[in-house]
């Protein structure tokens, strides 16, 4: 069997870099061959040919040529946002982070203790266009962030579908999955699809949707809406990212 004279230094190069075994299983070089390898790499040159040890080589050669190069597992955009708009989506989020933790540490707990993804939370919030402030208001005034045990037992931690009564009417697999219900619920019926304001509806006796023309509110208690807006407010003053718009919406209409 012939080899060039190039080849065998190759061969004996990436032998005594790498091993025979390391050239064995990159070249899927028969084990029976190692001999010869370990020999000077021979057989190598007249089975693989010389193209399969130059790509080993200039695979080599790259990684040390090129050593600041990485390539990314994960996109760091994963919601199609402008990089500005995706900036001011992590600060939103991180800004619910601090405010949960801020109230929970008053029960001796913390975001860790939570069963919902804030960021799923706050990228609802950017997708259909909704107050991310209001939300996260209702949400602290309805389950305390879904750590009150009735959350706990329906999922439905702002409070839809449970009555006063006591009795549950909604139920979700898990928390995340009563975000958009209630995003979906509150642009339509008590928003009316733009027809109302976050104002109009925290003013005195505003947070109620029509049946026909009966007026049904969020909560029977006569000071939610003054609670809420000042909650709201709070929230706001604390952190005024969360009321900054974003350039763009990836805006799903109902």
């Amino acid at each position: 069997m012939n080899i060039s004279k190039q080849d065998k230094i190759l061969l004996e190069y990436l032998v005594e870099r790498y091993g025979a075994d390391g050239v064995i299983n990159e070249l899927n070089i028969p084990k029976k061959l190692l001999p010869a390898i370990v020999a000077g790499g021979i057989s190598i040159g007249g089975l693989g040919g010389t193209h399969l040890v130059n790509n080993l080589v200039n695979k080599h050669n790259d990684s040390v040529e090129n050593p600041e190069e990485t390539v990314e597992d994960t996109p760091s955009n994963p919601y199609n946002m402008s990089d500005e708009d995706y900036a001011l989506f992590i600060e939103k989020a991180e800004a619910v982070k601090d405010e949960i933790d801020r109230v929970l540490a008053f029960r001796g707990m913390s975001s860790d203790d939570i069963d919902f993804d804030i960021e799923n939370l706050v990228y609802n919030c950017y997708k259909y266009n909704f107050d991310l402030p209001l939300a996260l208001a209702q949400l602290r005034c309805e389950s305390h962030f879904g750590t009150t045990p009735r959350a706990k037992k329906t999922n439905s931690m702002f409070s839809i579908g449970a009555y006063d009564s006591g009795k549950n009417g909604t139920w979700y697999e898990s928390m995340d999955d009563s975000i958009e219900p209630y995003i979906l619920i509150m642009k339509r019926d008590f928003l009316q699809n733009g027809k109302r304001t976050v104002d109009a509806i925290l003013n005195p006796g505003g947070f109620y949707r029509l049946f026909g023309a009966r007026k049904a509110r969020y909560a029977r208690d006569p000071d939610y809406e003054d609670t809420l807006r000042s909650v709201r407010r709070g929230i706001i003053k604390r952190s005024p990212v969360l009321a900054q718009e974003y350039n763009s919406y990836n805006l799903n209409e109902i």
